[in-house]
């Protein structure tokens, strides 16, 4: 119930801000749509500077509410908050129709965003009774017009409020536009009643990641009691040494069997991310495309983990299959450096590809896996390079002839480097430098051990020259010519 609450709350704030705007701009509308009419001192210009000062008096009231109840915690007052927001809106959007030029006037397009902002303050029927609220503003309006009050008050200032000219006609036009409104409340209600089925979906789903997450802990929690009491027994050490190597067994396989089950729904709430910053369940502001948008990342970033450890899996099981083609080595680098180009411009990292003018050969590789060394390599150098730094990708045919011939690849930054007494280390299972946890905690320490592997299947050499606090040089060659046969 306080989560709710406190979602509530947030939506609130979200229509509170969007205000801000949409007042200036309806008035900015009106301004333009009287161009030809401006006169500061006549009472429509009079009543609409009002309306703008109570727009932004009513709206500063709005916000000190909100904030007193997320002070208070006092969620129970959201509800009159969502109420009175909608409630003031519907009689300033009645008074702009009216000085708009009535039902005819496109300001009736305005009733539409207390409808939609119901998505968001209310439950399901919430934008359907604020339809029929406008609705009912629309057509009292009408109906006091035409009865004669707003109509001598017009005369007298010398406005026309009510441009119909029979009865029939303005029912006509009220009943259209009270249609639209119905319309478009029925589908926000929808809208709405599909949002809060997703996110009751993704709660749910975020439930059992959590119990998940337990029963791993738990696990390897017993995993570790047992480890530790095995170094406490006494026995004889080939005894002993064989219940470490049962133990590395079930811890394999727990690793293999877990990735396989998380992978399905990490999935599906990657799945569920993009449907909603696609906007596939209904529309989505800035602010909750931001905090959807990280969660897209973090849901990313695990199953790169999950894929991290099943290709440790199978490496080790000697399984990972490998399909050789004919490739074009600077095609396939120039795709990446595109995928790559707006993260390291977010970084404000300048990122640069060298590589000789003339064609190069082709070379006998395996697409997919090359991709993933040269995704881990650019990766790891934008990663640990600071805003302003250089990341350079050379591609180089200096060794084409020579006795053994084939291609080089280097991945070069002005990053945090290596530590001289780490580097020995660098290609390790689940080995991360020191500076590199500090710089950023998120990382397996999976991918590097995996990209050497899969350059020794193709016949290649890994290395590296670094600096501490200088930068890193990754390099990597891949023969020409080389025997499939070997994987």
């Amino acid at each position: 119930m306080l989560e709710v609450g406190q979602e509530k709350l947030e939506a609130n704030g979200w229509v509170i801000t969007a205000r801000w705007y949409y007042i200036i701009g309806i008035f900015l509308f009106f301004l333009v749509s009287k161009i030809g009419e401006f006169n500061p001192v006549s009472f429509p210009f009079q009543v609409m500077f009002g309306l703008l000062l109570l727009g932004f008096l009513f709206n500063l009231l709005f916000w000190l509410s909100k904030r007193n109840i997320k002070a208070s915690k006092n969620y129970i007052e959201i509800r009159n908050l969502g109420l009175a927001q909608t409630g003031i809106e519907l009689v300033f959007f009645a008074v702009i129709v009216h000085l708009s030029g009535g039902v005819e006037s496109v300001a009736t397009a305005l009733f539409f965003i207390p409808i939609v902002a119901a998505i968001l303050l209310f439950d399901s029927r919430g934008p359907l009774l604020t339809a029929i609220g406008a609705t009912l503003t629309v057509n009292l309006l009408v109906l006091f017009e035409y009865g004669g009050i707003l109509r001598r008050l017009g005369d007298y200032f010398g406005i026309s409020f009510f441009p119909f000219t029979n009865w029939t006609e303005a029912w006509i036009k009220t009943a259209l536009v009270s249609l639209a409104y119905i319309i478009v409340g029925l589908f926000s209600a929808y809208t709405a009643k599909l949002i809060r089925e997703r996110n009751e979906l993704l709660a749910d789903k975020l439930a059992e990641e959590k119990q998940k997450i337990k029963d791993i802990e738990r696990l390897n929690q017993e995993l570790t009691d047992y480890a530790k009491e095995l170094f406490d027994k006494d026995f004889e050490l080939t005894l002993a040494n064989k219940r470490l190597q049962m133990l590395e067994a079930a811890k394999s396989k727990f690793v293999s069997v877990t990735t396989h089950q998380l992978r399905t729904p990490l999935a599906a709430i990657k799945w569920t991310f993009h449907m909603i910053l696609q906007e596939g369940l209904g529309k989505v502001n800035d602010e909750q495309r931001e905090f959807l948008q990280k969660g897209f990342d973090s849901t990313q970033r695990i199953i790169a983990i999950v894929n991290d450890l099943l290709n440790i899996d199978y490496i080790e099981a000697n399984k990972l299959d490998y399909r050789f083609v004919p490739s074009h080595l600077d095609t396939l680098v120039d795709g990446l450096i595109f995928e790559f180009t707006n993260h390291a411009e977010s970084k404000k990292i300048k990122l640069e590809l060298v590589k000789p003018n003339h064609a190069l050969p082709e070379v006998m590789l395996d697409p997919i896996k090359i991709s993933m060394v040269l995704e881990n390599l650019i990766d790891n150098a934008i990663k640990y390079s600071r805003p302003g730094g250089n990341v350079r990708v050379k591609l180089s045919d200096e060794r084409v002839n020579s006795a053994q011939p084939g291609l080089e690849v280097s991945v070069s930054d002005s990053g945090i480097g290596i530590p001289a007494t780490e580097q020995e280390k660098i290609f390790h299972r689940f080995f991360r430098a020191s500076n590199a946890v500090k710089e950023s905690p998120d990382g397996s320490g999976l991918g590097l051990f995996i990209s050497r592997d899969i350059i020794q299947k193709h016949g290649g050499q890994m290395w590296f020259d670094s600096k501490e606090g200088k930068g890193t040089d990754f390099h990597f060659s891949l023969p020409i010519q080389q025997n499939k046969n070997k994987v």
